[in-house]
């Protein structure tokens, strides 16, 4: 598995592939049985265009604008409670930042599947080209630069993007499922992973909760339906770390991707090192990344 650190969300991300497992663990069943309908989903779901997905990141959005998630489970009162937060006005800031923050990922998505290109800015000194891109009120008065270059250490950013550089570096095998691991520190941040697994690289997707949050399986429920109802997202809670070794080893996990500390996926790499899971190197690896 390839773990590739965003330092700015403390995310590794990697792909794997099982050569054997000698591991004496078993998923539940219930476990077992989501894993098999979901790589029963996997090959309709991968062939779909970006137009397609986008399709559903609209209806996903129209989920979203039902507001059936911000109350779900009373998981805002139990973030609270979490983070022994009792300040008037907490919960709603928790719930806003949640809703757009996931909106604005989701009509990025959407633009993107348009052709529409991010607003350019002057080129950077070593040549790389910069985009403005709008955080939204998930983050109010900032904003952010994407860098890019091609082969040729330019991009005008004026074509729609190649449904293969859509899919992104980092492909799930065929036949297998992307497993997220969910995280412990904010409560959209595993949300937008399972997206952009889901929409960005056409993989079905497994998202275990964090132990500190497992409230969030409601919500999460709702923003989703349009992927549950198709059979390409499955929730399940953490049940210790028997279980989750379990998980990690699975051989119809083809993708991991967790959020958390380097401590945390240094442990992740070393269950799946023993259960002979074998890295693939990064095929586009960030120069830039910090």
């Amino acid at each position: 598995m390839l773990l590739q650190l965003q330092r700015g969300f403390a995310s590794f991300t990697g792909f794997i592939s099982c050569i054997n497992n000698n591991i004496n663990t078993m998923c539940s069943e219930t476990v077992t049985a989501a894993l098999s309908a979901l790589c029963d989903a996997q090959p309709a779901w991968s062939a779909i265009t970006k137009v397609e997905r986008a399709n559903v990141a609209r209806e996903i959005l129209a989920a979203l604008a039902k507001d059936e998630w911000s109350t779900a489970g009373d998981w805002v009162t139990k973030e609270m409670e979490l983070q022994r937060v009792n300040q008037p006005g907490s919960g709603a800031a928790s719930r806003f930042t949640f809703g757009s923050i996931i909106k604005d990922f989701l009509l990025s998505i959407v633009a993107a599947a348009e052709g529409k290109a991010l607003p350019p800015l002057s080129p950077a000194l070593d040549g790389s080209s910069r985009f403005e891109v709008k955080l939204g009120m998930g983050a109010p008065g900032f904003s952010a630069e994407l860098w890019t270059a091609d082969a040729a250490g330019k991009d005008d950013g004026a074509t729609s993007t190649p449904e293969a550089t859509w899919r992104g570096g980092l492909p799930c095998a065929p036949g297998t499922v992307s497993l997220v691991l969910g995280a412990g520190n904010q409560s959209f941040l595993s949300l937008v992973e399972v997206l952009g697994r889901c929409l960005l690289h056409g993989d079905v997707v497994m998202v275990k909760h964090h132990p500190l949050r497992p409230w969030m399986e409601a919500p999460y429920a709702a923003v989703l339906a349009p992927l549950i109802r198709r059979g390409v997202v499955a929730q399940t809670q953490d049940e210790g770390v028997a279980a989750s070794t379990a998980l990690l080893v699975e051989p119809r996990v083809g993708h991991v991707s967790l959020i958390g500390s380097e401590a945390t996926a240094t442990e992740v790499r070393r269950v799946l090192d023993d259960a002979g899971k074998v890295a693939y190197p990064n095929p586009h690896p960030n120069p830039h990344a910090s």
